[in-house]
């Protein structure tokens, strides 16, 4: 498997959410655009390292929607799972987690980034901030929040 082997079913999934969504822009694997919305930004990779990671956390400065997406089954999300996924909400990073074999959806396992700055800022503004994250991945049923997928 390659890292463009995760890009069409990823871009199906955030199509069918109404995204336009484009490949290598700006230096980020993918780009999705909904209307006025912020911008999404994935960064696709074949397993999760501190490489990718500081990857993320500079797209930051693009969009405060940042994802790392990776495929099934990778072997450091088995043995790390709840300590990969403490890491990235502390950083304000989302994780998607891509079955490419999956013929309607590509979301196995989904992180919702929180930023924590904005959350000290204005608590408020978080009950925006996390209802748009949802509205990414709750429409299409695709996604299951259990160890069982990973």
């Amino acid at each position: 498997m390659q890292e463009v082997d995760l890009y069409p079913p990823l871009k199906r999934f955030l199509t069918q959410q109404g995204y336009e969504v484009k490949g290598e822009v700006q230096h980020c694997d993918v780009i999705a655009v909904r209307g006025d919305e912020p911008v999404v930004v994935v960064e696709l990779k074949l397993s999760i390292n501190m490489t990718v990671v500081l990857q993320a956390v500079d797209r930051l400065q693009i969009s405060d929607t940042v994802y790392i997406g990776v495929p099934k089954g990778i072997g450091v999300l088995k043995k790390q799972r709840k300590q990969i996924v403490k890491l990235l909400r502390m950083l304000g990073l989302g994780l998607m987690v891509i079955d490419p074999a999956a013929a309607l959806g590509v979301l196995m396992f989904c992180v919702i980034p929180v930023n924590t700055n904005r959350v000290r800022q204005n608590k408020e503004d978080i009950n925006y901030w996390v209802n748009s994250c949802i509205e990414l991945v709750i429409p299409t049923l695709v996604v299951v929040l259990c160890d069982a997928a990973l």
